[in-house]
């Protein structure tokens, strides 16, 4: 009737000087019937992406996926958080519900920055190689409901409904600079709306997941962002596609094509005056293509 889950992430690396964190996560469910759950959710980490597993093969990218790391006056901090969360979760034939409420903390948050910065100021993290960098936030508490329905349909289609009311960091006004818009941050409660359909093609097999989500306002990280339910969608609309190859000769593999679409249509991206008085953007997500090829022996 009760279900205990409970362990910890050490999180530690080597940049500029040693940096450690230590992140536990639980949970507590209590099964009050077969298809009713009462829960209760502790994490100091956010989730990674529900679309992970579909993009498994695909290069991971260090400022999405894992530490998440930022610098001020040239120390580097370890993003952190805390994230109580109250459910009900019910299911009734193919349709699965939840509703939810939670508070969040999180310090150091480390915002994504498109552009090129130049100089060297001690703010900025950039990753010449993608054309984006990482900025330290403003630390940030609030609370948050949430409300989930899934539907699974009998031709293995999948859809998704999330609605999010909590807060996010959005700016008082535009900053005149980048490295002082630290102090232009404050905290907003904002409207999230997110769907999700994913399936797969009989004909040819190909595995496919579709998503958006809408935020109210400019905000510059996710509303909810601790959402490890089935209603987790990344900001924006994304698609991934997973097409398997047929086999080639002898060789014992099973090969699967990849393709990651990230923010397709390039939203919430926010200007800001870089220190070489070029304009960059802060965003939730960054636009992104990328693709690969999976091979399973």
């Amino acid at each position: 009737m009760i279900e205990l889950k409970f362990g910890s992430e050490l999180q530690t690396l080597q940049f500029i000087k040693r940096t450690s964190a230590l992140l536990p996560f639980g949970s507590a469910e209590v099964h009050l019937s077969p298809n009713t759950v009462v829960a209760y959710h502790y994490a100091s980490s956010s989730p990674v992406s529900h679309l992970a597993s579909e993009r498994e093969a695909l290069p991971i990218e260090p400022m999405q996926v894992g530490p998440r790391i930022s610098v001020n006056g040239f120390s580097a901090e370890l993003q952190r958080g805390a994230h109580h969360e109250l459910s009900l979760a019910h299911r009734s034939g193919k349709n699965n519900m939840m509703l939810a409420v939670c508070r969040d903390r999180l310090r150091d948050p480390a915002l994504t920055g498109v552009g090129s910065t130049a100089g060297n100021s001690g703010e900025v993290l950039a990753d010449p190689y993608s054309g984006t960098f990482t900025y330290q936030g403003a630390d940030y508490r609030a609370n948050g409901v949430r409300a989930v329905y899934e539907r699974n349909f009998s031709n293995g289609y999948e859809a998704t409904l999330d609605y999010a009311y909590g807060g996010a960091l959005e700016f008082n006004q535009l900053p005149a600079n980048l490295e002082s818009s630290r102090d232009s941050m404050h905290t907003t409660m904002r409207h999230a709306i997110a769907g999700g359909f994913s399936g797969v093609l009989p004909a040819c097999h190909t595995k496919w997941a579709a998503s958006y989500k809408w935020t109210s306002g400019h905000a510059l990280t996710p509303v909810d962002s601790f959402n490890a339910s089935p209603g987790q969608i990344d900001p924006f609309l994304n698609v991934v596609l997973r097409q398997p190859i047929p086999r080639m000769g002898l060789l014992p593999a099973h090969m699967e094509a990849l393709l990651d679409l990230h923010n397709l249509l390039a939203e919430g991206y926010i200007p800001v005056m870089g220190q070489d008085h070029r304009t960059v953007y802060l965003v939730q997500s960054a636009r992104s293509v990328r693709g690969g090829v999976a091979i399973t022996f």
